[in-house]
């Protein structure tokens, strides 16, 4: 459970109070931003584990150690490290007892570690307390002409950074000793997590099987262009950001497949797979299948029909159930979206 947002004096009793539920619902661990906070979990749920969240800018091995002191088993680095540093600080975390987990995918933020007042500031709406009003995604101009041409900004982004994306360099990241990634989601939809989350399982399985043998599948990449980002960058683990802030030149979303279905079940007899609508699915349009360990499997939709068995030339109501023919297994979960 992530209770990693700001938490005022006024407001401890309830934030514990909830943990508290939550660690009866079965919830295993915690992120944990506030020092006082990850005290107090460990006092009053001594066998509840605590993660120390990558807003509490944990980038040396005094702050590897301060985490282990708070009892923490668990560290989420901050963002802007190499992966030399990396493989330094859990070296010493795997000494002391803990993991080490890394930001692999998703949205960047211009302030360090996401230590972030700006939106406070403009908005009213603390990014600190989980209410980020995006203020570095607007437009700026730099009118000092002479720091414009130093800093070779690009366009009118000035604040606005790529999205992060590991997975060509996922071997890096585990060779540097992360036992977790991070794919960040934040406001993103569950199709984002599904696809996102699957292609790095594919990668991450593909590299244990065989070390020594393992090849990127550009195909990963394609599932990960899927869905709705902004430009792609490996973040600071190759380049600090005083030499590349890593700033996108474009402005709102890539957006590559539209998110038609869920499956909801499947006639093996009939070859009938049953859904339910998120998007417009007409009969004849390129569609691709996406299950789990796998990448989408394009086909052609055909042969659609209503609930009641009725052909229809699409499905065109939100959360509407219908049914069509798919020439392989179909199972509950898997994903149906646009192809090309």
């Amino acid at each position: 459970l992530t209770l990693n947002t700001i938490v005022l004096p006024s407001e401890v009793e309830d934030a514990l109070e909830l943990a508290r539920q939550a660690y009866r619902c079965g919830v295993d661990a915690f992120i944990v931003q506030d020092i006082g906070i990850a005290l107090e979990l460990r006092r009053i749920m001594p066998n509840c584990e605590v993660h120390v969240s990558t807003q509490m800018n944990t980038h040396t091995e005094d702050g590897v150690r301060a985490a282990a002191a708070l009892g923490a088993s668990r560290v989420t680095l901050a963002r802007e490290l190499s992966f030399e540093e990396i493989a330094r600080l859990s070296a010493l975390a795997q000494e002391l007892g803990m993991e080490i987990e890394v930001f692999a995918h998703g949205a960047l933020c211009i302030c360090y570690s996401g230590q972030c007042f700006m939106s406070s500031m403009v908005g009213g709406r603390s990014a600190n307390r989980g209410r980020c009003a995006q203020a570095c995604r607007l437009p700026y101009t730099l009118h000092n002409i002479a720091l414009r041409k130093t800093l070779d900004a690009p366009g009118e982004h000035l604040l606005s950074p790529k999205d992060l994306c590991t997975i060509d360099v996922l071997p890096e990241l585990i060779k540097a000793g992360a036992t977790s990634l991070k794919i960040e989601g934040r406001m993103k939809s569950a199709y984002y997590a599904a696809v996102t989350a699957n292609a790095y399982r594919m990668a991450m399985d593909s590299y244990r099987k065989d070390p020594a043998g393992y090849r990127y599948d550009p195909l990963w990449g394609r599932e990960l262009c899927s869905v709705s980002h902004r430009d792609y960058c490996t973040g600071y683990f190759l380049e600090a950001p005083d030499h590349n802030a890593q700033l996108t030149e474009k402005t709102g979303y890539i957006r590559e497949k539209a998110y038609l279905a869920v499956a909801t079940g499947y006639d093996a007899e009939t070859g009938r797979a049953r859904f339910i609508q998120r998007n417009k699915v007409t009969a004849g349009m390129p569609v691709e299948l996406l299950s789990p360990g796998r990448c989408g499997v394009p086909f052609v939709a055909r042969d659609l029909c209503d609930e009641e068995g009725k052909t229809v030339d699409c499905a065109p109501h939100p959360f509407m159930k219908f049914s069509m023919s798919v020439p392989f297994p179909v199972h509950p979960g898997d994903i149906l979206r646009g192809g090309e």
